[in-house]
C-alpha cells in the first residue's frame, strides 16, 4: 500500500516540475581533448619496444601515390636510431659499415612494406602511428635490433679476421655471425683465426652420432655343440 501511495505521490509531482523555470540547467557540454595520451603508439616509443596505444585509427580512403611516399618518409625516420644500433658498447663511435647497412635495410623496408598503399597516413600531425602501421615497424625494429646485435656480437671477430685476412667481407661476416650461421668460407676463416674473439660467435661442434646398436643378428652364437 505504501508503495502505490509513493507511485502516485511521484507521477503527480512530476508535471509540477516540469513547469518550473527556476532549476539548475545542466552545464554544457565538454570539448573531447584530442591530445596524445602518454601512452600513444609514436614511432619512437614503438620502436625501442615500449608498450602503448594506438589512438591514430582512421578508415582508410582511396590510394594516393604522394601519400605512399609520404608514409615512405615517415618510416624511414627510423634510421636515425642506426647510429646507436651500430655502435659497439664499448665503442664512443658507429661502426661505418654497419650503420650503412642498417640504413639500407630500413630504407628498403621503408619503401616495400610503410606505404599503407597510400590509404591512410603514416602517422597524424601530432605524431601518433596509425595502427596498421603495426606490421611494418616490427620489421624497422627488428632491422635495428639486428644492427644492435651485429654491434656487440659479431663486429669484434669481423674485425680481427679481417686484419687475418680472411677473404669473407666485414658485411658478409657480420650478416652470418649475427645469424648464427657462417657459411663454408666463413668457417674456415673461424676455424684458422681468432679463436679467442670470435669464441662467443663460434658454432658449437657437432654431437658425434651415437654408436650403432647391435642387432639381434649379431649376437654371438652358441657354440655348445
Amino acid at each position: 500500500m505504501r508503495g502505490l501511495l509513493l507511485i502516485l505521490a511521484t507521477s503527480l509531482a512530476l508535471p509540477a516540475l516540469a513547469d518550473r523555470t527556476d532549476l539548475p540547467r545542466p552545464p554544457p557540454r565538454m570539448p573531447v581533448d584530442e591530445r596524445p595520451t602518454p601512452f600513444a603508439c609514436n614511432l619512437e616509443r614503438l620502436l625501442k619496444g615500449e608498450r602503448c596505444t594506438f589512438e591514430f585509427d582512421p578508415a582508410p580512403g582511396a590510394p594516393s601515390d604522394s601519400l605512399a611516399r609520404e608514409n615512405s618518409r615517415e618510416a624511414a625516420r627510423a634510421s636515425r636510431s642506426c647510429a646507436d644500433a651500430a655502435t659497439k658498447p664499448d665503442d664512443l663511435h658507429p661502426d661505418p659499415t654497419l650503420r650503412k647497412m642498417c640504413e639500407d635495410d630500413i630504407a628498403r623496408i621503408a619503401l616495400e612494406q610503410c606505404t599503407l598503399e597510400g590509404r591512410v597516413a603514416f602517422a597524424d600531425d601530432e605524431g601518433r602511428v596509425v595502427a596498421s602501421a603495426a606490421p611494418c615497424v616490427e620489421e624497422l625494429a627488428r632491422a635495428l635490433s639486428r644492427t644492435r646485435t651485429m654491434a656487440g656480437v659479431a663486429l669484434a671477430c669481423c674485425r680481427c679476421l679481417a686484419q687475418s685476412r680472411c677473404a669473407v667481407s666485414g658485411p658478409q661476416c657480420t650478416r652470418e655471425l649475427a645469424d648464427f650461421s657462417p657459411g663454408h668460407a666463413l668457417q674456415s676463416c673461424l676455424e684458422s683465426s681468432c679463436q679467442e674473439t670470435c669464441s662467443s660467435v663460434r658454432p658449437e661442434p657437432a654431437a658425434p652420432p651415437p654408436p650403432p646398436s647391435k642387432a639381434r643378428g649379431d649376437r654371438a652364437t652358441d657354440t655348445r655343440t
